[in-house]
């Protein structure tokens, strides 16, 4: 019977060949994308818990509550206000928009990023791992400097490379690129320009307002304490009560569980509409 039934199969293959292999070629096809997204979602995972050791166990990011929105409800006066918290040994804002920036004869819309320039910065290059392959960073008194990420650099964004001593013309202000960076490892990082704080300022005409304030918690400190300390400080400047923040202050180890939380989803996403993919071949 077993042997009937296998001719049956094979005169089947014989007379719908081109179905047969479509079939079999949707199956490997499915299979082939279900271990590749598992792979390439736990290379994702592991890549981010090794960022985030680099980064330190010692770190707290304070943000805006709608932050995706672009709001920047913080302020210098924020910064000053969590510099004096307990427990904070460092902390440094950032102010970012899109801006217009023309190299050559190629004009592009990307990010642009203000940093302070003085000690502070230590803060953020350690939370970004921001590391200059040519060049230099920005540094103190530094007008009209740039620096610029991968991806702009690269042949990736202006269609031939930037280098340093080169010329940007940033929402038609000059700027000179004195350093170029390593990439960020995601492409919204790798697609920036980073210039002293004051010149950021004057383009985007904001003197006060910063998008994410970093903070470093000193040695031995439980971050979660200094958090809850810098979140009542800010809820008294901002005269708001608790559970009507406009802010939102996050340690590093809940930043991880949230970002690993985001990857499974889309990960179990993917996987599931390969294997749709992998039983609508089988059942072809």
């Amino acid at each position: 019977m077993i042997t009937d039934y296998l001719k049956i199969i094979l005169l089947s293959i014989a007379h719908r060949k081109l179905r047969a292999w479509l079939t079999v070629l949707g199956i490997l096809i499915g299979i082939t994308a279900i271990v590749s997204l598992i792979s390439i979602g736990q290379g994702a995972k592991e890549a981010m818990n090794e960022q985030f050791e680099m980064m330190g166990t010692n770190k707290l990011i304070v943000m805006p509550k709608a932050f995706f929105s672009g709001t920047t409800v913080l302020t210098e006066r924020d910064l000053e206000e969590i510099r004096k918290v307990k427990g904070v040994s460092e902390a440094a804002g950032i102010v970012f928009k899109t801006v217009p920036v023309k190299y050559g004869s190629k004009l592009k819309y990307t990010y642009l990023t203000g940093l302070p320039t003085d000690k502070s910065r230590k803060v953020i290059e350690e939370m970004q791992n921001m590391k200059v392959t040519q060049g230099r960073f920005l540094e103190k008194r530094d007008e009209k400097k740039a620096v610029v990420a991968y991806s702009l650099h690269s042949r990736k964004y202006f269609g031939k490379n930037i280098k340093v001593g080169d010329k940007l013309i940033i929402s038609n202000q000059e700027f000179e690129v004195v350093g170029l960076l390593d990439s960020f490892g995601n492409q919204e990082d790798d697609n920036n320009i980073f210039v002293p704080m004051e010149d950021a300022r004057a383009i985007f005409n904001d003197e006060e307002g910063l998008n994410i304030i970093y903070v470093e918690v000193s040695e031995g400190v439980n971050q979660k304490e200094v958090a809850n300390r810098i979140e009542r400080s800010l809820r008294k400047l901002h005269d708001v009560e608790e559970g009507s923040e406009d802010f939102d202050v996050q340690t590093s180890d809940e930043l991880l569980r949230t970002v690993n939380s985001i990857l499974m989803v889309m990960q179990v996403i993917f996987v599931g509409i390969a294997s749709i993919s992998l039983l609508v071949g089988g059942v072809g």
